[in-house]
C-alpha cells in the first residue's frame, strides 16, 4: 500500500472531529491523517465554514479528501473555490443539495436552541443515527460531541441546511476520482441523495454498506475495507 500522501477528513454537523474516533482505530499507523474542525463557540456562515477548512489544508500535499455528511456540500464548494492536489474525494452519507428540505424549513420556526440544550435520548439516537445495535461507547461518544458544541452554533448550521445546493460544483470534479459509501439505512439523507453524484461524476465508485447515518463510526472496519482499495 502507498500511504504517502495525506488523508484529510472533514466532519459533519458537529464540526468537533471527535466522531472520527473510532476510524482511526482502524486506520493503519504509517497512513498520515489530518482532522478539519470547525468553531464550537461562533456562529458562522456556510461560506466562513469553507474558508475554515481551507485555511486548515496544507497547500503543499497531494490530499486524499473524507468528507462525512455535511462535509459534503462544504468540500463542494471549497473545489470550487480554493486550489488543491487532490488525489481523491470520499464522500460518505452526505448530499450535494438540501436533503429534507421541506421537513428542514420547520427548523426556522421551533425553539431549536432551547431543544439543542437537551439531551437526546439513547432510542432516538440509534434509530436516526447510529443503529440500534450501536454499542454503550459510541452512543456516549456522539452525545458528548454534540454537546461540547454551543448550541446557537448547531442551530445555525441545522438551518443553513434549508438552502445548500452545491450540484453546480459536482461537475468541475471531472478529474478527481471520487467514490460515494451510502448507508442503505440512513433516516436522514435521502437515498436518492446519491442519484446527483452518480449523474455528475462519471468516474464515481459507489460502495453500500448496510448501516445508519453515522456509518464510519458504527463501521469503521467496512469503511476502510472499501477505502484502502484507493491506496493499492
Amino acid at each position: 500500500m502507498n500511504y504517502e500522501h495525506l488523508l484529510v477528513l472533514v466532519p459533519g454537523l458537529d464540526g468537533t472531529g471527535d466522531l472520527f474516533k473510532p476510524f482511526l482505530k482502524v486506520l493503519p499507523k504509517e497512513l498520515n491523517t489530518l482532522i478539519i474542525r470547525y468553531p464550537k463557540d461562533k456562529v458562522l456562515t456556510f461560506e466562513e465554514i469553507v474558508a475554515v477548512v481551507n485555511n486548515q489544508i496544507p497547500k503543499n500535499k497531494t490530499i486524499l479528501i473524507l468528507a462525512e455528511s455535511f462535509a459534503g456540500p462544504v468540500v463542494l464548494n471549497l473545489l470550487r473555490n480554493y486550489k488543491f492536489d487532490v488525489k481523491n474525494i470520499i464522500f460518505c452519507t452526505t448530499f450535494s443539495i438540501s436533503p429534507r428540505k421541506k421537513l428542514l424549513k420547520l427548523l426556522r420556526v421551533i425553539p431549536l436552541i432551547f431543544l439543542l440544550h437537551l439531551s437526546i435520548p439513547n432510542l432516538i439516537l440509534k434509530y436516526f443515527c447510529v443503529g440500534k445495535d450501536a454499542s454503550e461507547e459510541l452512543t456516549i461518544l456522539v452525545k458528548e460531541a454534540i454537546k461540547i458544541v454551543n448550541p446557537e452554533v448547531l442551530a445555525s448550521r441545522l438551518r443553513m441546511l434549508v438552502d445548500i445546493d452545491e450540484r453546480n460544483s459536482l461537475n468541475r470534479l471531472s478529474s478527481i476520482d471520487c467514490c460515494y459509501i451510502q448507508a442503505l439505512e440512513d433516516k436522514l439523507i435521502p437515498n436518492q441523495c446519491i442519484n446527483d453524484f452518480i449523474v455528475n461524476l462519471s468516474n464515481l465508485k459507489v460502495k453500500r454498506i448496510n448501516g445508519s447515518h453515522f456509518l464510519i463510526q458504527a463501521k469503521p472496519d467496512e469503511c476502510w475495507s472499501f477505502i484502502k482499495t484507493i491506496f493499492s
